[in-house]
């Protein structure tokens, strides 16, 4: 995969409560599978045709392109087809018009599997709060292969497809995990490559525990590209540290890709943000967000060999999460 310079396209095709707080007022939901039982399922797919419609646009891919991304990430729902679970399908045509708009500004397309039959990691942008039991059963994985079969199938030939992800952020709970991930990730793999061949990559995320998974991916074979993600606000550790502490955090990044790239020949940041954790104690201006996104793109830029994307591209509050309204987080690259 040549390196990529990208943006996420989240809370899309995949629904997040803190990225459209207003598709969920007036409703106790707390994510997508909770909204869509709680609306019916006529006002349910509506609202999910108007957001989805409207949400993302040829416009915001043209403006994005002048901060200097070249690639966007797309997180998608198994239920991205068809009616499944609870889940309202129906997304691909707007996959099919990302395409179009894509060929037309010369931007590259990664595809994600970001909610996986049963969740893989029980959080909101799986789709389904909870519990998580994509790992307890093996139908949920064979399922889970099935999508990626027919991703494969109706996007594998579309030129600006470069790399399908089969699974973010899986919850790595213990060695069985790893085991299942492994044979999963090497049984995607092969679909992948068998329906797209070598022009689409395979990105593997490594759940947060690259320690563990990077010598299972690294046995994997070298078709494989290492997803991991690079946040510095959800830890004790990281609301601990005052602003220069996150400046050294980000600085000690570039040393710590260049050692996952003595396991695995190709590495990317599929998700990085400047947001930090803030209290009514503890606050940041717009010049020190700038230099810690710097501090960031100058480590991602020389030990990631395969690029970064940003997390993410619009949120409704236009907060630092939102690229779009924030270009000047980029300014660095220019």
């Amino acid at each position: 995969m040549q390196k990529v310079r990208g943006v996420n396209l989240g809370g899309w095709l995949v629904l997040e409560k803190w990225i459209t707080p207003s598709l969920f007022t007036g409703t106790t939901a707390i994510d997508e599978h909770t909204l869509m039982q709680e609306l019916g399922y006529e006002t349910a797919k509506q609202l999910l045709n108007q957001h989805r419609g409207s949400f993302i646009n040829n416009q915001d891919l043209l403006q994005v392109k002048g901060y200097g991304i070249d690639t966007v990430r797309v997180p998608v729902g198994y239920w991205l087809f068809d009616d499944q679970d609870g889940f309202i399908g129906g997304g691909s045509r707007y996959i099919d018009q990302l395409f179009s708009w894509a060929a037309e500004l010369d931007i590259r397309v990664i595809l994600c599997l970001h909610g996986a039959p049963g969740s893989q990691n029980g959080n909101d942008h799986s789709g389904r709060t909870g519990r998580v039991d994509w790992f307890r059963r093996a139908a949920y994985r064979h399922r889970s292969l099935d999508f990626i079969e027919r991703l494969c199938q109706e996007y594998g030939g579309q030129k600006q497809l470069i790399a399908i992800e089969p699974l973010n952020e899986p919850l790595i709970e213990n060695s069985s995990n790893v085991r299942k991930l492994m044979k999963y990730y090497r049984q995607a793999g092969k679909i992948i490559n068998r329906i797209c061949g070598d022009s689409v990559s395979v990105i593997v995320s490594d759940g947060f525990r690259a320690s563990i998974v990077l010598p299972g991916v690294a046995e994997l074979g070298d078709n494989f590209v290492v997803d991991s993600h690079m946040y510095q606000l959800f830890s004790d550790e990281d609301r601990n540290l005052d602003f220069a502490g996150h400046i050294k955090k980000a600085q000690s990044r570039r040393d710590e890709l260049a050692q996952y790239s003595e396991l695995v020949d190709k590495v990317f940041v599929g998700e990085w943000s400047v947001a930090l954790p803030v209290t009514e104690q503890v606050s940041y201006n717009r010049e020190q967000y700038i230099e810690y996104a710097s501090a960031q793109l100058e480590a991602f830029e020389s030990s990631a060999q395969s690029g970064w994307c940003y997390w993410t591209i619009k949120t409704e509050d236009k907060g630092v999460w939102s690229l779009i309204d924030n270009p000047e987080l980029l300014s660095s690259l220019t």
